[in-house]
């Protein structure tokens, strides 16, 4: 037991004077008996979780998650907005009103003595169509009013209207319909030809045979011709192209475009050269041209559909003689031909 100062009550060690306070130890001072420990509570923890016998953790998936709340069709109904109905009423009652309107004129229309009943002996009028435009072609006059040769400038003929390929004819043809119309330019090639003359067959400086067929109007060979004999004036060449086209020129090389191979005579300048033709087509509408008698390709523009294709030569005009490379004169020839012709269209 440990004394304690009778002044402070702090424990007194030495038996002379209390350490805390100086007070003497008189011997009075009184012992306290030694505090008892006090027992511990056991400390409680939670116990292990259990240990897996796999060196691997299980991975578990989370739990879904809870289902959203079924909306019941009240529910969708109730979110909807109210149905605006004014305007489906609106609409029947007008779709309703022309019914009857419709029922009421036809009645009135159909029933004994209205306009439309057939009475014996007269027939009911034919609606008014729209009336087909026929083409105005002005054609060049032979001579002109002081009885001169006309003009070697460009075609005299013009055109006016539509284009010519959805049109009759005043010369009572009957027209072409275009199945499409078309943008590609090409170079449409004839199937046929046939003509209403063809000179005899002849041979040139060399003695080499020379034919003159309507085929060689379109052979690709400026050498080669479609010839007869004479002025030709009226002769036709018709061109066959199997089908129809949508044709937008027409052309020819208005006579025989060859220097001989063998001699170097002019053949062009010889022989007579065209110099006033006309195209006609299968709607019967036609386009005189008045090539310029250089020997090159004279075009004249056209716009129709047509499957064949009808070339008239109006006029021509007389050849020269002409020299060959020996110095030898060579009388003018009274033939006519064309070198080439040639057409453009699209498709």
């Amino acid at each position: 037991m440990t004394a304690q100062c009778a002044t402070c009550g702090s424990p007194v060690t030495d038996e002379r004077f209390c350490t805390t306070c100086g007070s003497p130890v008189t011997g009075s001072e009184t012992a306290t008996p030694p505090e008892k420990p006090l027992a511990s509570e056991p400390l409680l923890l939670p116990p292990p979780p259990p240990v897996s016998e796999s060196p691997y953790e299980p991975l578990v998936p989370p739990p879904p998650p809870p289902p959203p709340p079924s909306v019941g069709v009240g529910a969708l109904a109730e979110r909807r907005p109210p149905r605006r109905r004014t305007g489906r009423i609106v609409a029947a009652s007008l779709v309703a009103v022309a019914v009857v309107a419709a029922s009421i004129g036809g009645y009135l229309l159909l029933r004994p003595g209205g306009p439309l009943t057939a009475i014996p002996g007269e027939a009911i009028p034919a609606t008014t169509g729209a009336s087909l435009v026929t083409p105005s072609t002005t054609h060049a006059p032979s001579t002109t009013p002081n009885g001169n040769a006309p003009s070697e400038m460009a075609p005299a003929t013009t055109r006016s209207g539509p284009r010519a390929s959805t049109l009759s004819s005043s010369a009572g043809g009957t027209s072409v319909a275009p199945s499409s119309v078309g943008t590609t330019p090409y170079a449409p090639i004839p199937v046929k030809a046939t003509a209403d003359c063809t000179a005899p067959p002849g041979v040139d400086a060399s003695g080499a045979p020379q034919t003159y067929e309507p085929e060689k109007a379109y052979d690709g060979k400026k050498e080669t011709a479609w010839r007869c004999q004479g002025d030709a004036a009226g002769r036709t060449l018709t061109i066959d192209f199997g089908g129809p086209i949508q044709l937008t020129s027409a052309g020819l090389i208005p006579g025989y475009d060859k220097i001989d191979p063998a001699d170097g005579a002019d053949r062009f300048v010889q022989s007579r050269t065209v110099i006033r033709v006309r195209w006609t087509f299968d709607d019967g509408s036609t386009i005189d041209a008045a090539p310029n008698g250089a020997r090159s390709m004279q075009t004249t523009a056209v716009a129709t559909n047509t499957t064949k294709v009808r070339m008239t030569i109006l006029e021509t005009r007389a050849g020269s003689s002409v020299t060959n490379t020996a110095g030898a004169t060579l009388a003018a020839l009274d033939t006519t031909a064309v070198s080439e012709i040639a057409f453009s269209g699209l498709r």
